[in-house]
């Protein structure tokens, strides 16, 4: 799986974050953490993060866009 890189609580880059010791990403600014596999804000669930399903082909990295 692939997520979006901008945290919906203030547009933070998630790309900066860390992952905790449960495998959420936590955003740099505010902490508030994403479960990777569906997006889901630990904090408050009105800011899930899109999810998209993604592959390793060879050397490449797909991800499925809507």
């Amino acid at each position: 799986m692939s997520v979006s890189s901008r945290c919906r609580h203030q547009l933070a880059d998630l790309s900066k974050g860390t992952l905790d010791k449960d495998g959420c990403l936590v955003c740099p600014w505010h902490g508030f953490d994403f479960d990777l596999d569906t997006g889901r804000c630990n904090v408050d669930e009105g800011l899930a993060i899109p999810v998209y399903p993604a592959r390793v082909t060879g050397d490449v990295v797909e991800v499925d866009l809507p």
